[in-house]
């Protein structure tokens, strides 16, 4: 985990927090970092920490990520215990300017408000969603697998992760689209 562009003021007084969940080997994630290093130091009221999905597996399971790069953006606590408010999450293909109108409307939220999700997935063109109450099991695994296979142009469900394959089939289809020059995602 990395904290970005933080400070004691921000930590002590503000329960809000933009996290990226991001893999090392994923193209997208120097520049998404480079993009929270500069919001954190122009929005010092926010917290901004990168996250390697894959070695903290705990805190991604916690925030349901299922790709990198996700952006989870939270504002506060719950009333009634002390679990993080998501208020919005960004996920796949994010632009820059989607992650700083989204830091933005963190900023203007009151803490502890979940509604601007549900505005977000309107201006994101379905890389934004809110988070889910609860639903019917086969929902939630059909929307799981719908957001991975949307993550990448090519979304490898494999045993283990690219740097490193669990199985041979897993091995020989990294081994394959890496030597092609095929960008891509991984589920394990």
């Amino acid at each position: 985990e990395t904290l970005m562009g933080t400070n004691n003021k921000t930590s002590q007084n503000n329960n809000k927090a933009v996290l990226l969940f991001c893999a090392p080997w994923h193209e997208a994630t120097p520049m998404l970092q480079m993009v929270l290093k500069a919001l954190a130091q122009e929005k010092t009221q926010v917290l901004f920490a990168s996250i390697d999905a894959e070695n903290v597996s705990d805190l991604s399971d916690k925030f349901e990520v299922t790709m990198v790069p996700t952006l989870v953006l939270l504002n506060g606590t719950s009333n009634s215990n002390s679990d993080p408010v998501v208020l919005e999450r960004l996920e796949g293909g994010v632009e820059p300017s989607q992650i700083t109108l989204a830091v933005q409307r963190l900023i203007d939220a009151p803490e502890g408000v979940i509604a601007a999700a549900a505005d977000a997935n309107n201006n994101h063109n379905g890389t934004a969603t809110s988070t889910p109450g609860p639903k019917d099991p086969q929902q939630a695994l059909n929307e799981k697998l719908g957001r991975l296979i949307r993550g990448d142009t090519v979304m490898l469900f494999m045993k283990g992760t690219p740097t490193a394959p669990r199985c041979g089939f897993s091995r020989q289809a990294v081994e394959l689209l890496n030597e092609n020059g095929v960008p891509f995602g991984s589920f394990d």
